[in-house]
């Protein structure tokens, strides 16, 4: 369960952060997708409860998606940068990642509640409670100045991205506090 918390970690990082050296891109998002997508199949392995289909549909649509989409312009002689998709392209990923990492915090719930740690998995669900919220308006800021694409709707979207970074800081430090805490719970 350790080590899908640490895939699922660095996947996330890896999603992100991208090095690109003229047109080659080291370590394009999919690959962090498909690092995610491997910690969510290891935490799910380890996990006594349910297992649940819409997390490894969206982490699929993730992988999918970052594949495809930048790629479109060089391989179908197309213009992306005018097409529908393109413009909600970041408000689509928030959303599957909103869903993914959702139920990445509702499966190590889960697992604290089995082994009878009521106090840190309430820690964590409200851990779990600010991501959303964070997240959550952050995506309706960027889908807000996607949409008007004006001046005065812009600040939304800025808006929108300060909280989702916001909300990518609270994820990263609840995934290494789960981390610490099954480590704890091992020993």
């Amino acid at each position: 369960m350790i080590s899908g918390y640490k895939l699922v970690f660095w996947g996330l990082i890896l999603a992100h952060v991208n090095f690109t050296v003229g047109f080659f891109t080291l370590f394009p998002a999919f690959v962090g997708y498909i690092v995610l997508l491997c910690g969510y199949y290891d935490i799910e392995a380890n996990t006594k409860k349910k297992r649940y289909l819409t997390p490894r549909i969206c982490t699929a649509l993730l992988v999918l998606i970052t594949i495809i989409l930048p790629y479109m312009e060089y391989f179908m002689n197309m213009d992306i940068y005018s097409t529908l998709i393109y413009q909600y392209y970041q408000s689509v990923l928030m959303l599957l990642e909103l869903i993914v990492v959702h139920y990445v915090f509702e499966m190590g719930i889960n697992e604290l509640e089995r082994e009878q740690l009521n106090d840190t998995a309430r820690k964590f669900i409200r851990k779990d409670k600010i991501f959303l919220w964070l997240m959550g308006l952050g995506l309706c800021g960027v889908t807000i100045g996607v949409t008007a694409n004006t001046n005065y709707f812009q600040i939304v979207a800025l808006v929108g991205n300060t909280l989702a970074f916001l909300a990518g800081i609270v994820l990263l430090f609840t995934l290494s506090d789960f981390k610490t805490t099954f480590l704890e719970n091992e020993a």
